[in-house]
C-alpha cells in the first residue's frame, strides 16, 4: 500500500533515499559537473587541427612516426628454409600534410641517435625559403630524451617545432594511414634484397 501511494503521488529524493537506506543499498554524490571542460588533451587535439587548416604561409606540417620492426625477406616463394634470411628493421618516416609527400630511412635500432640522424635528413630536405617546420609527433622517450632536447634546440633547428600528440590518440597523426598503405602495398609479399632496398 505504501509503494503504490508513492508511486501514484510521485517521489522525493528523500523518499528515495529511505527506500535504498532500507534494503541496504549504498550510493554516493556525483562528482561530474556541467561547465567547462578542464582537458589538456582537448588543447593539443584543437592546435593540431589549427595547424592542419591555418599553416602559414612558408610554413611546412610535419607528421612522425616509426614503424617498426618490418619483418622482410630476402628471397622468393614461401620457402621456410633457414638458410634464407629475413631483414629486421625500424623505419622512421614524415609525411608532408602540405604537398603529401613521405621521407622515410630504415635504421637497425629505434633510440635517440638514429631520431637525431632522421631529423637532420629532414631538416635538409628542406629548402632554406622554409620559415618553420611544425614536426607533429608521438611522446616516446627517443623524441623527449635530454639527448635529442640538446640536439633539437632552437639554437641548432630554430626553425622547427615539435608539437606532441596526446596519448591514445594514432587517428591524428595521419602517417598511420600512409604506413597501412606502405605496408599492404609495398612490404607485404615482396622480396628485398638488403636493407637499404626497404628503405
Amino acid at each position: 500500500m505504501k509503494e503504490k501511494k508513492l508511486i501514484k503521488d510521485g517521489i522525493s529524493h528523500t523518499a528515495i533515499r529511505d527506500i535504498l537506506i532500507e534494503y541496504g543499498v549504498e550510493w554516493r554524490q556525483s562528482k561530474t559537473v556541467l561547465g567547462k571542460i578542464e582537458n589538456p588533451d582537448y588543447d593539443l587535439k584543437k592546435r593540431i587541427e589549427e595547424l592542419k587548416h591555418n599553416t602559414s604561409e612558408g610554413s611546412i606540417l610535419l607528421f612522425q612516426d616509426e614503424k617498426g620492426p618490418i619483418a622482410a625477406k630476402t628471397y622468393g616463394g614461401s620457402s621456410w628454409s633457414s638458410t634464407q634470411a629475413k631483414i629486421a628493421v625500424e623505419r622512421v618516416g614524415i609525411c608532408d600534410y602540405t604537398n603529401g609527400r613521405m621521407l622515410t630511412h630504415c635504421y637497425q635500432q629505434k633510440k635517440s641517435n638514429q631520431f637525431i640522424d632522421f631529423i637532420e635528413r629532414v631538416d635538409s630536405f628542406y629548402d632554406l625559403n622554409t620559415k618553420r617546420i611544425f614536426l607533429v609527433l608521438y611522446n616516446a622517450v627517443i623524441h623527449k630524451s635530454k639527448k635529442t632536447k640538446e640536439t633539437l634546440s632552437k639554437q641548432h633547428h630554430p626553425i622547427m617545432t615539435l608539437v606532441f600528440l596526446p596519448t591514445k590518440s594514432p587517428k591524428l597523426n595521419l602517417i598511420e594511414v600512409r604506413w597501412m598503405w606502405l605496408q599492404r602495398k609495398a612490404i607485404n609479399n615482396s622480396t628485398f634484397r638488403n636493407q637499404s632496398d626497404i628503405g
